[in-house]
């Protein structure tokens, strides 16, 4: 499965992004997790 990210993955669709084989993305794409900046981390996908 191949994900291509036009702009942003934040939260759920990071970590969907995360779950593909390959990942296609433009240059000004922004991967973020909400988590870290609320001070908890993902205990699910964004783990492994």
């Amino acid at each position: 499965m191949i994900a291509a990210i036009n702009g942003s993955a934040v939260g759920g669709g990071n970590l969907l992004q995360m779950v593909c084989d390959m990942t296609e993305a433009k240059r000004s794409a922004v991967f973020r997790q909400v988590g870290p900046m609320m001070g908890s981390f993902d205990a699910g996908y964004g783990t492994w």
